[in-house]
């Protein structure tokens, strides 16, 4: 008879845990399979159960009250009714200590909790047979080989790499398992030494980690390990237990694969620093928001007194011209503010023909006043280059952030190269061969640098991917770029070799219409007399919108508080032609403060004005009967343009 015609049906097992449900769960897993079985929640009643009942197998859990599992073991064992009764010790700790433990203690095989059912029932149905084997073996030689061909069996058929050392590191045993790593038979292993196999593979650098042996007489240990086959990782949980058979010292060596698991726990990892860093940015994206409503306002303070200062000089004062590059300074610091807020994703993206030309010029200017004296710039610009259609500010974004990954991919100096033309119509990408139907422009941006090695190339553009050292990158750059490239329907790839820099190679549709670039003169501002109500918390702002109306004739009336503007307001209904309103103000909003004022007058104009809010949109603000939505800071001109064109509008409506 061999050992897969062994009935274990029937069979009995005794099962001892201080909890419950843990018995149900095993009985209900055991009786389903044909098993018979007992339980006792104490040490003390499974010993008195066994004084007149031997079952076949006994479960034992370690850690109960009153009395261990490795003291009831071992009274089983000085008993000659149950010396032979196999025991699975069941036990939530798997270290070398408890497992070692288990096997003094005259275990026959342990399970670690929470229990796997395949794991469970293995084991299970292994001391079972063993057990049955060993009663054979001793009425029969016969018997005797028949188990031991069933225990190669299971060693060879285990999912873990067994092998057998002895003191001279010369292999004794090996399972198919282990075999399989030098895709060979375990036959074929047996006899050579640790050397002796190093010498015969020589790519296999992680052999003598994966041979790693006790020193002999110590104890049984775990550990983890990693080597990587092929190409690919692994990770090993490894026990080693150091015996003695036929007087000579030898280690029984178990690698157990947990590779998936480890993976799963390493992405596990992965995503939860990429969570941490998401809500970095949203905290980035809120603190931005703030940033941005309280810059503007003072913009709008700058813009709007260098407005004033220059109507109050003569034309062709020496003055004017100062004014002038603070007002250009004080239009790209609005233009700043808005590229933080398109980053943290608080405003509109807008799509329209862009000059690619233009930004080049603009980028590469503000580039070169940042290089280091030992990075040069170089730049290369085709002038008959088409218009694309997108976002100025996101363009003008991914630009600056390759040039400045180029510049720091230049430690130690070299030279940054931009260059922008008309790609091909419908050729393939230069690099990567992706298609490209229809026109594009194409802009590269080329360092000398270190160049990056194919498994960097490859996450490059993963969000919190970084080369660079902790506290140094976010990893967020080129994972910026990639998406604003995909959002403007472009291609983006690179183009790199170790050691000898890098090319990013970026094509964005061509625009289909013909652009020409031109100068639009203002509208000549139309003086008023009209009275307007204007209400805004910040002193310096409203100070500011109360004299350049006055300059134009208007007259006009400050509050900074809504409630006490709402107040003036309900005692002259009838008054002002025009409400001014800030939209973030204490006690009432700009909105509301219009809805109220809608109860009372239906057709006055209402402005109202913000820094930013992430509350109300134009949109909406128009829903709410508003007339007029701007977005600060607004220059003196502008407003009044605004003003006159709503209190035309509501003249015309009248009429």
């Amino acid at each position: 008879m061999t050992s897969d015609d062994i009935d274990l049906t029937g069979l009995s097992i005794l099962i001892v845990d201080d909890q419950p449900l843990s018995i149900k769960l095993m009985e209900a897993l055991l009786n389903q399979k044909g098993f018979k079985t007992y339980s006792a929640t104490t040490g003390q009643d499974a010993l008195a159960f066994l004084e007149h009942t031997v079952p076949d197998l006994v479960m034992l859990d370690v850690m109960m009250p009153g009395m261990t599992g490795f003291e009831v073991c071992q009274r089983m064992r000085v008993n000659d009714k149950t010396a032979d009764v196999p025991v699975i010790f069941v036990t939530a700790r798997d270290d070398a200590e408890t497992i070692s433990k288990c096997f003094e203690a005259g275990g026959s095989d342990y399970a670690a909790k929470p229990l796997r059912i395949f794991e469970l029932l293995a084991r299970v149905k292994l001391g079972l047979t063993s057990s049955i084997h060993k009663k054979r073996a001793e009425q029969s030689e016969e018997a005797l080989e028949e188990s031991q061909q069933f225990l190669l069996k299971i060693i060879d058929e285990n999912p873990a790499q067994i092998f057998v050392i002895n003191n001279e590191s010369r292999l004794l045993m090996v399972n198919k398992k282990f075999a399989d790593i030098f895709e060979t038979n375990p036959e074929a292993l047996i006899g050579f030494t640790i050397s002796e196999l190093i010498e015969q593979s020589a790519s296999f650098e992680s052999l003598p980690a994966l041979l790693k042996r006790s020193s002999l007489g110590e104890d049984k240990h775990s550990f983890e390990m990693r080597y990587t086959n092929k190409d690919d990782d692994h990770w090993l949980l490894c026990t080693r237990l150091p015996f003695t058979f036929h007087h000579e010292e030898c280690v029984l060596g178990i690698n157990m694969d947990f590779t998936d698991l480890k993976k799963a726990e390493l992405e596990k990892k992965r995503l939860e620093e990429q969570l941490g860093q998401s809500q970095k940015m949203e905290v980035i994206g809120t603190l931005a928001g703030g940033i941005a409503h309280d810059f503007n306002n003072m913009l709008a303070v700058i813009l709007g007194y260098t407005d004033l200062a220059k109507n109050t000089l003569p034309e062709g004062a020496k003055q004017i011209n100062h004014l002038n590059e603070v007002t250009k300074a004080g239009i790209r610091a609005k233009d700043l503010v808005k590229q933080i807020l398109n980053f943290s994703r608080q405003t509109e993206i807008q799509h329209v023909d862009i000059s690619m030309t233009m930004i080049v010029k603009e980028v590469v200017k503000m580039v070169k006043s940042t290089l280091p004296s030992k990075v040069t710039c170089e730049v290369s610009i085709d002038q008959k280059t088409s218009f694309v259609k997108g976002d100025q500010t996101q363009v003008h974004q991914v630009l600056m952030n390759l040039c400045v990954n180029a510049n720091q991919a230049m430690a130690e100096g070299g030279t940054l190269t931009v260059s922008l033309d008309n790609y091909p119509v419908d050729r393939n990408c230069i690099e990567c061969s992706n298609a490209l139907p229809g026109s594009f422009v194409h802009l590269a941006v080329t360092d000398t640098g270190s160049g990056m090695t194919e498994a960097v190339k490859k996450r490059i553009f993963e969000p919190y991917f970084t080369t660079k050292d902790v506290g140094k990158g976010t990893g967020m750059g080129l994972a910026v770029v990639h998406g604003i490239v995909n959002q403007h329907n472009g291609h983006l790839c690179v183009e790199t070799e170790l050691g000898k820099g890098s090319t990013f190679h970026l094509f964005l549709p061509a625009s289909q219409n013909i652009l020409h670039e031109s100068i639009q003169e203002d509208s000549p501002i139309i003086e008023g007399k009209e009275k307007i109500l204007i209400v805004d918390d910040e002193p310096m702002v409203g100070e500011l919108v109360l004299e350049t109306l006055s300059m134009q004739g208007y007259e006009g009336k400050l509050f900074h508080d809504s409630s006490e503007a709402l107040e003036e307001f309900k005692q002259n209904p009838n008054k002002y032609d025009l409400v001014l309103s800030d939209y973030m103000m204490p006690n009432m909003t700009g909105d509301k403060l219009a809805m109220e004022i809608r109860k009372i007058n239906k057709t006055v104009p209402i402005v109202l004005a913000t820094g930013f809010s992430n509350n109300i949109t134009k949109e909406v603000a128009l829903s709410l009967g508003i007339t007029e939505f701007l977005m600060k800071p607004i220059v003196g001109n502008d407003l009044c343009r605004a003003v006159r064109e709503c209190l035309e509008n509501a003249r015309e409506g009248s009429i």
